[in-house]
């Protein structure tokens, strides 16, 4: 039977799932939100996976971790930049910079997008049309006249 764990204290978004079958134990992890990673470990008994298991989430359940009855409930949007505030959207902005052309950029931050609650959307849109409104100004546009007179 597969095993469902959370752990959202303290800022923290992580998920921890576990399958033993047969000698196989299957153990996936990562940030809620996201498809994680698999680690499979075959054992030489099925005693010898229960055992590992059982230690694996005493270690698990020490760490914070709870459990629950399945991630996809728990996964629905969520994004490393929820609540979205002026230092979330600044990560995120800093985060789509990996990328190193606009519609790669632009995508990320579509995608992280979809991950968010409406309420986050939302404020994300409030926090990116405030700075953009603050920005258009007449000593930008003058600066930004001068620099393709020198450079265009």
């Amino acid at each position: 039977m597969k095993q469902h764990f959370v752990n959202t204290k303290k800022g923290s978004r992580k998920f921890w799932t576990s399958l033993l079958k047969d000698v196989t134990l299957t153990i996936s992890f990562g940030k809620i939100g996201t498809a994680g990673r698999e680690l499979k470990k075959t054992f030489r008994s099925k005693g010898d996976g229960k055992v590992a298991l059982v230690k694996l989430i005493k270690e698990k359940l020490a760490k914070g971790y709870v459990a629950v009855e399945s991630i996809p409930i728990v996964q629905a949007k969520i994004s490393q930049f929820s609540p979205m505030n002026h230092v979330n959207f600044w990560a995120l902005i800093e985060s789509s910079l990996q990328h190193k052309n606009f519609k790669k950029q632009g995508n990320f931050i579509r995608k992280q997008m979809t991950l968010m609650s409406e309420k986050d959307v939302v404020e994300y849109d409030n926090i990116f049309s405030t700075l953009n409104n603050k920005a258009y100004t007449w000593h930008l546009w003058a600066a930004a006249y001068t620099i393709q007179r020198l450079f265009g």
